[in-house]
């Protein structure tokens, strides 16, 4: 089996996102010398955040450029339809992509986030807590078919422009 950016090839990612959890971090680093089709912020707000980031993403345009695709791994803002979500799978498999899909928490109803989760073959959580006078940051995967898994939340937080994963629960 073959990976594209560490996850199962082809696959379609839901990375579901609170926008107070500064997720451009962890979008942008998905998209990293891959592909991005920006929908909610304009293309000239994306190439700019990601160039103040240190990121080099290419900007495509529209979904028709998926087809264009081979081999490669897409970032997209999705704000489209449940057909849409299914044909961006069916385009993943025929062109051999990894797609991820990145979703606003709360821009869609429970019933279309749960039909996008089962949809996907992969889901990212990011989100934010507010402790006490703080938030604090985490991401989840509790799935990912043909990749690996992770159960419990993982800490990180952002400083400027670096994202650092706290794994000190994991150091013995």
């Amino acid at each position: 089996d073959r990976a594209i950016g560490g996850f199962p090839s082809p696959s379609v990612i839901l990375v579901l996102v609170d926008p107070l959890a500064s997720p451009e971090l962890i979008i942008y680093n998905l998209s990293e010398g891959c592909y991005y089709l920006p929908t909610i912020k304009s293309p000239d707000i994306v190439k700019n955040e990601l160039e103040v980031l240190g990121f080099n993403s290419i900007i495509i345009d529209s979904l028709e450029d998926l087809e264009k695709l081979n081999n490669c791994k897409v970032v997209i803002e999705f704000t489209f339809g449940i057909d849409d979500a299914v044909r961006i799978r069916e385009t993943a498999i025929k062109n051999n992509l990894v797609v991820c899909l990145v979703v606003l928490k709360s821009y869609y109803d429970e019933k279309t986030v749960d039909q996008l989760k089962y949809i996907c073959n992969g889901i990212i959580l990011v989100e934010a807590e507010r402790i006490g006078e703080r938030f604090v940051y985490r991401f989840a995967i509790p799935k990912m078919i043909g990749g690996l898994s992770m159960g419990t939340y993982i800490r990180y937080k952002t400083e400027r422009s670096t994202l650092e994963i706290d794994t000190s629960r994991d150091i013995v």
